[in-house]
Order: C-alpha cells, then structure tokens, then sequence
C-alpha cells in the first residue's frame, strides 16, 4: 500500500479495454492516432520507434514522454516534453523512471512497463498526480510500446495531458510525483492480448 492506504500493486481490479472502447482527449488522441497508423502500415504490428513522426506529434510534444528500456531492465526517459517538465518542476530527460516515484509505489509501476513490454499492449491511466509541496493535478495518460529496428519492444511512447488540480497541505514530499488517487486505469488491447489478471 501507498501513505494513503492504496493498493498499489499489482493493479488487480484495472479495467482494460479493447482498442475500439478507448476514447482518448487531447495529447492523448493526437498519439493514439498517429500510433495507431503506423501499427496498420506495418501490417498489425507494433510500430517501430523509427517510425514516429514528430511533425505528425507536433502538438502533442510538450507532453510527450519517450523511455528507452536498458541492456541492465532499467526504464529511462530519453525525452520529457516541456509541459511534463514544467508541470513536475524537473528536467526529466535522462531519468529513470522507477526513480520518480516513491518506493511503495515502484512496484506497481514496474508491472505496468514489464507487461507493456512481454505483452504488447497499450495503459491508460485517469488519476490524481500529487507533487511537492503538496501541488495535486489531474492527469490522463497514455502509455504505448515501441519496437527497435530488430523489432524488440525497447521503448516506450506516453502523452500527458493535466488538468486544473489544487493544493493538499497534507501530502508529504514524494521524490518526484506520487500516484496520489486512482480513478480510472488499465491495459489496452492493440491486437496481441492483455496481461494475464492474476499477475
């Protein structure tokens, strides 16, 4: 559990969905919609990371997050958009991002990249972000995978789209961010299978 008593792990009781059910906004749309182009140009596959289009993301960028998985499993940010930066108060580039969250809490994120990673799916998450000083934020996210040019899923591909949040005196100082309250969250099926529920 996290301070606030939050089964955190292993995000049993998610509700997954297929990919003709998701219905994302804003940064979120303008990804999964470029994602999901180039998955039908490569013939149902998962994109490579080559393949993405920066001018086609042009105005998702400030909320963009791409991580690299390392030789040693290590999840780094290889790019923070300047929304994501600003909204956390750091430069994220070059992070882990295991290393953002507090240490209750890493291991339900880890799942999520780990069964991104062995099942290629899609996550969603709707939640309430805390950060320090006790700054709360609205976020919706989305999390997709991306192949190497060897077609291994390596990296990661996320947009980020906050909303109007407030300020709670009683949350501690996390490391970075705290994955505060959870109001949605869940795989997304892009034509592989979900992770199995009883991970």
């Amino acid at each position: 559990m996290d301070n606030h008593g939050q089964v955190m792990r292993p995000l049993r009781g998610r509700q997954n969905l297929s990919a003709d059910s998701y219905r994302p906004e804003g940064m979120a749309a303008i990804l999964w919609d470029h994602w999901h182009a180039l998955q039908t140009t490569a013939g149902g596959a998962v994109p490579a990371k080559a393949a993405l289009s920066m001018r086609a993301l042009k105005e998702a960028l400030p909320g963009l997050i791409i991580c690299e998985v390392e030789q040693d499993g290590v999840v780094r940010i290889r790019l923070s958009g300047t929304r994501v930066d600003d909204m956390m108060g750091v430069p994220l580039t070059g992070r882990p991002v295991l290393d953002l969250t507090p240490p209750a809490q890493r291991t339900s994120i880890d799942f999520v990249y780990r069964s991104i990673r062995q099942q290629p799916c899609g996550f969603y998450i709707f939640e309430d972000l805390a950060r320090r000083g006790g700054k709360m934020m609205a976020l919706k996210a989305l999390l997709l995978p991306l192949t190497d040019r060897g077609g291994e899923v390596r990296f990661y591909v996320s947009a980020y789209q906050f909303g109007e949040g407030h300020y709670d005196p009683m949350i501690e100082d996390p490391p970075i961010i705290e994955h505060h309250t959870i109001v949605e969250a869940g795989f997304i099926d892009i034509g592989f299978g979900l992770p199995d529920e009883n991970q």
